[in-house]
């Protein structure tokens, strides 16, 4: 192989690496198995829940949340078959995993202190029946 070709070739695979390094925030995730579940990123503000990916497979999730506001937060999560709180309020800069069992549907994830529901604090996201690649 000439230089021109192998060069062309180099370029050629880096942009296939940056393009696929790119997928995930568009909404291109591996789907989660028995043994490795799908793990939704929860990130709490003093004003907002962020939810990532927005959709998941039925199954064993775990939901990675974390303080990233100055006030305590915490977390409560309901839709089908589900009404779960975690134990213990988190401070500011704290993380917590929580694992649940996830039939299909929309659920509601939010902090119960207070007002912050209202204010802002409440996110969906959607269990679907089968994996995919492709999230929203």
């Amino acid at each position: 192989m000439n230089q021109r070709r192998l060069a062309r070739v180099t370029r050629r695979l880096a942009l296939c690496a940056v393009g696929l390094a790119a997928c995930a925030p568009l909404g291109i995730v591996q789907p989660g198995t028995p043994q490795a579940p799908e793990v939704l990123k929860v990130a709490l503000t003093d004003g907002s829940i962020q939810v990532r990916p927005r959709m998941v497979a039925r199954g064993k999730v775990g939901l990675e949340v974390s303080n990233d506001g100055t006030l305590e937060h915490g977390v409560h999560v309901v839709g089908p078959g589900v009404d779960e709180q975690s134990d213990e309020f988190l401070s500011p800069g704290q993380r917590r995993t929580m694992w649940l069992e996830l039939a299909p549907g929309t659920f509601r994830v939010f902090c119960p202190d207070g007002d912050h529901a209202e204010r802002g604090m409440s996110a969906q996201f959607v269990v679907t029946d089968r994996a995919s690649w492709f999230r929203r």
